[in-house]
């Protein structure tokens, strides 16, 4: 086995960070006073707008700041074979799962699909500031290596 700190076991604990909330609410924020001050839409279409505007918001703060549900991931694990696991809300039990090559890698954000032998996708946020630099770029190097 070579000395590559590439080739060692991955462990990931998903947190939230600064950068994961802005992602997450600026562009709700902006299409939010998008539709109420811009007047393109009638009142009654402004209010459902808004409604959905806000419900998304809460979508993804639960699904990837608060990991309340069943597809939110807590860690991901990549073991000495490669082979790729996640924990998730409903259970305590890493789960097999692949990498997707649908995933974003970029220098200050990383958007991770994965997907279950159930055919269940599991999609993680990472920004740069939720890792130590030298882990972000690590998981980076072994995200494009695969």
């Amino acid at each position: 086995m070579s000395l590559n700190p590439f080739n060692a076991p991955l462990t990931l604990s998903i947190k939230p960070s600064f950068q994961k909330y802005a992602l997450i609410f600026i562009p709700h924020v902006v299409a939010l006073l998008a539709i109420l001050f811009l007047d393109v839409f009638n009142a009654k279409m402004r209010i459902v707008l808004a409604i959905l505007i806000c419900i998304s918001a809460a979508y993804y703060y639960l699904l990837h700041i608060r990991q309340a549900f069943k597809k939110s991931v807590f860690t991901i694990d990549q073991d000495s074979e490669k082979q790729w696991f996640i924990t998730t809300p409903g259970s305590k039990i890493k789960k097999q799962v692949q990498l997707l090559h649908s995933s974003f890698l970029g220098q200050a954000l990383m958007v991770i699909n994965f997907i279950d032998y159930e055919k269940r996708v599991y999609t993680v946020l990472i920004t740069k500031d939720s890792l130590p630099k030298a882990t972000y770029r690590h998981l980076f190097v072994k995200l494009k290596l695969t």
